[in-house]
């Protein structure tokens, strides 16, 4: 388990961004993976390959990992996700992620508040919030930058040096 540490975000360094030497430091909605999971096509399953190869630094908290479990747990998840693959995901997050605690201040931001932690995960991580649900890409949070699958997509693609 790789433990954050404490980065301050630099105020010419928005949050997600990156340079030359450095990731996309992410945290990724639990719908984003199960896609991803689900079908080896499309912007989920090219985050998950991105993060697999080292592009995307990923935030974790034991609550996303939780929310995770539920959601592989799913009848509608489990009859195309089978139970040791989801297990095998949950563990290399679990393992490969940087882990971050459970945000301890969690402010009321999303339409949805089962979101609202993530909004608070990546404030803390001083990283972007990649979702593709309607409640979170609605929210104008301006310390959270958040961006869609194929919206991240796009940013892993581009040169940093443009």
């Amino acid at each position: 388990v790789r433990q954050a540490q404490a980065q301050p975000g630099s105020p010419s360094t928005p949050p997600g961004s990156r340079t030359q030497r450095s990731l996309i430091r992410a945290v990724i909605d639990a719908g984003v993976f199960i896609a991803g999971t689900i079908s080896p096509d499309g912007a989920p399953a090219a985050i998950v390959r991105a993060w697999q190869a080292g592009a995307i630094e990923l935030v974790v908290c034991p609550e996303l990992l939780r929310e995770l479990r539920r959601a592989f747990s799913y009848p509608r998840v489990q009859r195309r996700v089978s139970p040791e693959a989801a297990t095998k995901l949950v563990s290399l997050l679990e393992e490969a992620g940087l882990m971050f605690p459970d945000p301890s201040h969690i402010p009321s931001v999303c339409r949805d508040p089962d979101y609202d932690y993530l909004f608070a995960l990546a404030h803390d991580a001083n990283g972007v919030l990649v979702s593709g649900d309607g409640d979170v890409l609605a929210v104008q949070e301006p310390s959270v930058r958040v961006l869609t699958p194929a919206a991240l997509v796009t940013v892993l693609e581009q040169d940093p040096e443009e």
